[in-house]
């Protein structure tokens, strides 16, 4: 297969929708930034990029329902559940992360520094929250049965290494947005009003005061069912880009793990979804 020399389009996201925090007033007059693509390979990789962020997003909500009912319940499979969709997550940093950094450098972050010059993961409202329900978690499970705990925080050490080879891959000098503009503006707040409200534009997250028409946990599978269809179409590091290649070092290896489960993986985590009935 050949690079598509078809002219560029602007590419948009279809909506994620989410339940709003009725604690918080959201500024809902942000829009998703418009992509111009130069050619085939760069339409596929922001179509990882979005797509990947918005099942992960998914997975985020759904996720802070199940430790809030394990935690509550001290329900071992509700917490191993968690832990499953954990490694879900950690497979979709893969999928997200897995484009040439040629075109990271040259697309993907350009949009985001356009977007706002410090733009970052940092904002999400739905990983700060999830973030508050896991440590709500380890409090309440502390005289339960410490198997799944253990089994949940070994997920997290895979997220976590996962995380960092991917960003070593990315961004080689260790330099995000984030920490490029506190450098260039130290004169600045860390972040501008609206940070979460930036991030759920830039993802085309949006939040709704009554339960959205489709549940959230649906609307995560439809994701996973295309980032899957993807990957089985195209392979994770398509051939038919000249640079798309498995990345070298103690980096690519710790992804290499999570390549080799990332199909079964996305498939258990849509089956958790579906049975769970979380969102």
């Amino acid at each position: 297969m050949t690079v598509n020399s078809a002219p560029p389009h602007r590419t948009a996201t279809e909506p994620l929708y989410l339940p709003a925090d009725p604690a918080a007033v959201a500024d809902d007059t942000l829009t998703p930034p418009l992509f111009e693509p130069a050619h085939a390979a760069e339409r596929l990789y922001w179509a990882r990029w979005m797509t990947g962020h918005q099942a992960t997003i998914g997975i985020w909500t759904c996720m802070r329902g199940l430790l809030t009912r394990a935690a509550e319940h001290r329900t071992p499979s509700l917490l191993q559940a968690a832990a499953d969709l954990t490694d879900a997550y950690t497979a979709l940093l893969l999928y997200c992360g897995s484009c040439p950094r040629r075109i990271y450098e040259d697309a993907i972050r350009p949009v985001m520094h356009r977007f706002h010059p410090a733009f970052s993961g940092k904002w999400s409202r739905d990983h700060r929250a999830l973030v508050r329900c896991a440590e709500a978690l380890t409090h309440r499970w502390q005289d339960a049965d410490p198997a799944p705990l253990t089994a949940y925080r070994l997920a997290g050490r895979r997220n976590g290494r996962a995380h960092i080879a991917v960003a070593r891959t990315l961004v080689p000098d260790g330099v995000s947005l984030f920490r490029r503009h506190a450098t260039a503006a130290p004169d600045q707040p860390a972040d501008p009003p609206h940070a979460e409200d930036l991030f759920d534009a830039f993802f085309a997250v949006r939040r709704t005061a009554s339960a959205p028409a489709r549940p959230v946990a649906a609307q995560t599978c439809d994701r996973l069912t295309a980032i899957l269809l993807d990957v089985r179409a195209n392979d994770l590091y398509p051939r038919w880009v000249p640079d798309a290649r498995r990345h070298p070092g103690q980096a690519g290896a710790i992804l290499a793990e999570v390549e080799a489960s990332m199909t079964e993986t996305l498939i258990a985590a849509q089956l958790i979804l579906t049975t769970t009935g979380e969102q």
